[in-house]
């Protein structure tokens, strides 16, 4: 657990570190900027939302659907989070399914998708 000044906010600039005399090469503003640009994520985002590979019904389509614009909105929409939305969808369409038949949604069902959700 950090304190005051343990997270890096109220660090000194290497002009004000030289003339207090606690400059180091290995911690320069530069080093730390180039730190913080290895956090920034970039990837292979998708420019349009593809159309599912697996049948799904029009329940699981609008899931679908719904998903898969939400994450292209925000520029999160990549091959691997579109797989997740088509596992989602498929989720979405058995629990739709069970209920319509009266039946309850078993507890691995709503676990695996919470699991799909975090992701």
């Amino acid at each position: 657990m950090g304190g005051i000044g343990s997270g890096g906010n109220g660090r000194l600039t290497d002009a004000e570190k030289r003339a207090k005399g606690t400059f180091r090469n290995d911690r320069t503003d530069e080093i730390y900027a180039a730190k913080a640009a290895e956090k920034v994520v970039v990837g292979p985002w998708l420019t349009s939302i593809p159309e599912p590979t697996i049948p799904l019904n029009a329940v699981g389509k609008a899931k679908y659907d719904e998903i898969t614009a939400l994450l292209f909105a925000t520029n999160k929409l990549t091959k691997v989070t579109c797989g997740d939305c088509e596992r989602m969808a498929v989720m979405h369409q058995q629990m739709h399914e069970r209920l319509t038949a009266g039946k309850a949604v078993s507890m691995d069902l709503i676990k695996r998708m919470d699991a799909i959700s975090v992701r």
